[in-house]
């Protein structure tokens, strides 16, 4: 029938190609042939049935035949031509299907940065995608105002690839030394090396091959005074002020050495108060000054734990101070860990402070998963005394030297006022080669040394301090609450995690560093955490059932983040 078609019925079924979709096409020819079949007989009532020339079909007949040879026509030319809809279900699609959770990846064109690139394509099920709503965060109010993109952007693949493109610290995770094919996000257990440091400890050593005892004066870095190229460095990264620092030992030797000064138990004032579950050496620590300094009262007695309430794992700023209130005639120290170890949750640290100073309590915290992480402001906030390690966010090395904090205020006080260990690197430094019995301290954080401390670990830290330098603890930090805001907006997006995990770390970005901790709320968690190592994925776990994940800012990326949460859906989708 090819040769009775006539051009209307080409040009008819083109347009009807271009307007509906495949699937909707042949029911339209289906109707079209039955209308016509319809409109012949009530225009023909008397011939319908009536035989065609010298055939035994009748009219209607005939005409069914016809029409019917229409609408296989019509189908058959359909192939002829595209639907602009079926084009348009073939676009590339960001939530494409993957039954076998396999990360992809597909080529896209952005039009604020024309270049092509790889990205990799969500990795869960399409229908399983569940962005949020337009929250603020600082992540959304960075995507509308900054960027100038909707925020459902963000559940997209390109997106990270497009927040790493704008990133003004991108130079950083450059001088660092980054594990091949894996995607770590450990820096709050142990911090990456930094690349200039193998230079470094090298001319050290050559340093010391070649002129000795000598080194102590002579050199880029002479070892006599080689804690002055750490302490202006490190008071940037904590907000305080150089005579406030110091640089030795290591974090529990130093908090015993703070407890000496700043625990003075009378027998009205006895009482320390620390967080419920900290990390375990700051409790051996706490115990053991009750225990050595004869107050005649166990540790029960003494320490005094403010928790969480039931049901929550975030100890509010509220209940600290109201515990601070009940216990103000009998507390002598507030002892508090900055950032909680388990949960990532930051505490408030002026405001414990200023409460507790209207009382005449000493105040203090472990800030070991804090400096590097937060930007401090030790001074400002009035924060009596503090101590750290520099191997998880300071990138100083395993095991590494450490620091303390001694306010200002504290700077001249007499061996009476603040009782110390003491020792001859903390004596003052113009008669420390006297060889004087008597102690004349140093004034300030300096006062409290009492070794010279180890030049390979200065050297290890000061490397890592002068990236700090060249990136700003302001800047990082502004980073990092986008990374980790990312971090929390995908995991939360995942149905797959529904019922599988519980964030533990607070909603609130201001009471949150770089970590995010994940409770396993069904699964194994060894097994889980195998998992993700098998599949390059490196963050750490706590007993019983947690797993921390931390981005950090220095070397980390916003598709390390995006990998991560690929490859966590994977593992709960098994």
């Amino acid at each position: 029938m090819f040769h009775t078609l006539h051009p209307v019925l080409l040009i008819s079924t083109f347009v009807v190609n271009k307007i509906l979709p495949r699937t909707a096409q042949s029911s339209f020819y289906i109707v079209v042939a039955t209308a016509m079949e319809l409109a012949t007989e009530q225009l023909f009532p008397n011939s319908i049935n009536k035989q065609v020339g010298g055939s035994n079909r009748t009219l209607q007949e005939v005409l069914q035949i016809v029409l019917l040879g229409f609408s296989i026509t019509c189908l058959i030319l359909s192939g002829l031509f595209k639907s602009e809809s079926d084009t348009d279900n073939k676009k590339p699609n960001n939530q494409i299907k993957n039954k076998n959770l396999i990360l992809k990846y597909e080529t896209r064109e952005y039009k604020n940065n024309v270049k092509q690139y790889q990205i990799p394509v969500y990795c869960g099920k399409a229908d399983q995608v569940a962005p949020l709503s337009n929250a603020t965060s600082p992540l959304h109010l960075h995507v509308e105002q900054t960027l100038k993109l909707p925020t459902q952007d963000i559940y997209k693949p390109h997106f990270a690839k497009l927040m790493d493109d704008a990133d003004k610290l991108s130079f950083t995770k450059n001088l660092f030394h980054v594990p091949e094919n894996i995607t770590y996000m450990c820096g709050n257990s142990l911090g990456l090396q930094p690349k200039s440091l193998q230079a470094m400890l090298q001319n050290h050593l050559d340093k010391w091959a070649h002129v000795g005892v000598k080194g102590h004066f002579t050199g880029d870095y002479p070892w006599f005074e080689i804690e002055d190229f750490l302490v202006d460095k490190m008071a940037r990264v904590v907000g305080a002020k150089p005579i406030e620092i110091g640089i030795m030992n290591t974090l529990t030797s130093n908090l015993h050495s703070l407890l000496t000064a700043f625990y003075n138990p009378t027998d009205t004032r006895y009482k320390i108060l620390i967080e419920e579950s900290p990390f375990p050496s700051d409790m051996h620590a706490i115990t053991s000054h009750v225990l050595s300094r004869r107050i005649n009262k166990s540790p029960e007695q003494v320490v005094i734990q403010v928790g969480a309430k039931p049901g929550s794992d975030i100890i509010t700023t509220q209940d600290i101070l109201d515990t601070i209130t009940q216990f103000k005639d009998e507390l002598s120290v507030v002892m508090l860990g900055a950032v909680h170890f388990m949960t990532g949750q930051f505490l408030d640290l002026e405001a414990i402070t200023k409460h507790a100073h209207q009382y005449d309590i000493m105040v203090g915290f472990d800030c070991a998963h804090a400096a590097g992480n937060i930007n401090l402001k030790l001074h400002d906030w009035n924060v009596d005394f503090a101590c750290w390690c520099t191997y998880k966010y300071l990138n100083s090395g395993p095991g590494n030297i450490a620091g303390l904090f001694v306010h200002e205020r504290h700077a001249d006080a007499s061996m009476k006022e603040l009782p110390r260990h003491g020792g001859w690197w903390g004596h003052a430094r113009k008669t420390r080669f006297t060889l004087t019995n008597k102690f004349i301290p140093q004034r300030g954080a300096a006062g409290f040394q009492c070794s010279n401390p180890s030049v390979t670990d200065c050297l290890s830290l000061l490397s890592s301090l002068e990236i700090f330098d060249r990136a700003g603890i302001d800047a990082l930090r502004e980073k990092s609450v986008l990374l980790t805001d990312y971090l929390v907006l995908l995991l939360k997006a995942q149905k797959e995690l529904v019922g599988e995990i519980e964030i533990l770390t607070p909603s609130d970005v201001q009471r949150r560093g770089c970590q995010v901790s994940v409770r396993v709320l069904k699964r194994d968690m060894d097994q889980v955490n195998k998992d993700l190592d098998s599949r390059g994925v490196v963050c750490d776990e706590r007993e019983p059932d947690v797993i921390r994940i931390a981005p950090t800012p220095l070397y980390n990326t916003f598709q390390d983040v995006y990998r991560v949460v690929c490859e966590i859906t994977k593992v709960f989708s098994k």
